[in-house]
């Protein structure tokens, strides 16, 4: 079994793009000439009305120019398989930013199971299944202690084929 694990640097409001070794490599060839890569790239956008050619509204993703305390962003974690071969349990896994609250429910990535963590990553599991602990009382976790999202896929990632996970979060 080939196991892939990426895990996506969040950089507030910024773009990331990085070739990760998932296999570790003996020798310094480069990314593409090696076996068992997911790059990955993290845009960051928001909803706006814009006019279409017959000048009707649309609302579309445009990129984050300036975000206020209260704007949703919409984070996509776009991935592709650079390698040579296939890559199984591909798990591609986001730290949310303390200064965003995850927006429920909006969280996707078609063929990929969706798990989050409430303790800086070390567990992970629905949303209804998580607690924390404040001040030694445990409770139920809330959408603002979420600290990570994580996409587990399906299928094998095919060499050249490519997949995204998204989420929606509240900048505090």
């Amino acid at each position: 079994m080939n196991f892939k694990t990426v895990s996506a640097l969040a950089i507030a409001f910024c773009f990331v793009s990085s070739p990760v070794l998932a296999q570790e490599a003996e020798d310094a060839a480069p990314a593409a000439q090696q076996k068992g890569y997911i790059e990955t790239k993290t845009t960051v956008e928001k909803e706006s009305v814009v006019l279409d050619e017959n000048g009707n509204e649309r609302v579309a993703l445009v990129p984050v120019s300036k975000v206020l305390p209260g704007d949703v962003v919409i984070y996509t974690v776009s991935y592709t398989n650079i390698g040579e071969d296939g890559a199984d349990n591909v798990t591609i896994t986001y730290p949310i930013s303390e200064e965003l609250e995850y927006v429920a429910d909006s969280a996707f990535a078609p063929g990929a199971s969706i798990s989050f963590s409430a303790d800086g990553g070390t567990t992970f599991d629905e949303i209804s299944n998580l607690t924390v602990s404040i001040d030694g009382e445990d409770r139920a976790a809330a959408m603002k202690d979420l600290t990570h999202i994580r996409w587990v896929l399906n299928d094998v990632l095919d060499p050249g084929s490519r997949g995204f996970g998204r989420f929606r979060a509240r900048l505090n």
